[in-house]
């Protein structure tokens, strides 16, 4: 492991470190007898949301499937109560077992705002578009991703978002001319008004305790 590498592990852990939730998987440690060192965390067997949706398919019902979304948007209101942006939501990054948690936090941030480096790789498919003029990732960009992230949660069967468009396609699409991903057809309308409010104009996105909040409702009205 390298000292870049090494030093990008203690980053993480000293980030995750910090942080107890139960949507938010637990850090207990670095391995760090022998090379390569490691990071000790919470184990959860259930892997991440993206395989299971992939693995489950249309068994994953439309609660279900909402109840993974509200599960992510309280651990990730925590984590924005700490000041801490995460940078990389996407249904990869959420894993489930009993209950969905937040995990790799190989970006993560304990600040509201940071200037990233343009020229370092991005996943582009989960940026929000201002981040390509301003360089500055904050609290609306995270919920931009988790808009992206309740369009990969309700499609099927499972995909990434932008599935049959190149990077260069979708950076064009998005960013040059504006274009927003549509609610999957599976999707509920109310859902839908939430994930489009969140992948909206930065000024008017909603924060994590008001996604939590209408996720909550429609699961209490469903």
């Amino acid at each position: 492991m390298g000292v870049e590498a090494s030093n990008a592990l203690w980053k993480e852990a000293r980030v995750m470190q910090m942080y107890d939730h139960p949507n938010v998987v637990k850090m207990y440690g670095v391995a760090n007898d022998y090379m390569p060192y490691y990071l000790v965390m919470e184990l959860v067997l259930g892997g991440s949301v993206d395989d299971y949706l992939a693995k489950k398919g249309s068994k994953v019902s439309v609660k279900a499937r909402t109840q993974i979304l509200y599960e992510a948007s309280v651990g990730l209101e925590y984590l924005h109560s700490k000041d801490c942006l995460h940078r990389d939501i996407a249904c990869r990054n959420l894993l489930i077992d009993k209950v969905v948690k937040v995990a790799d936090f190989g970006m993560t941030r304990h600040t509201t705002n940071y200037k990233i480096d343009p020229n370092k790789p991005m996943n582009l498919r989960w940026l929000a578009p201002e981040v390509y003029e301003s360089a500055v990732v904050n609290k609306s960009t995270d919920v931009y991703a988790f808009g992206v992230t309740m369009y990969e949660c309700f499609t099927q069967p499972y995909s990434i978002p932008y599935a049959d468009w190149k990077a260069d396609k979708v950076y064009d699409k998005v960013v040059n001319n504006g274009y927003r991903l549509k609610p999957p057809d599976l999707m509920p309308r109310k859902i839908g008004d939430l994930m489009e409010e969140c992948i909206g104009p930065e000024e008017s996105r909603p924060t994590f305790t008001v996604v939590a909040v209408c996720l909550k409702t429609f699961l209490r009205s469903s």
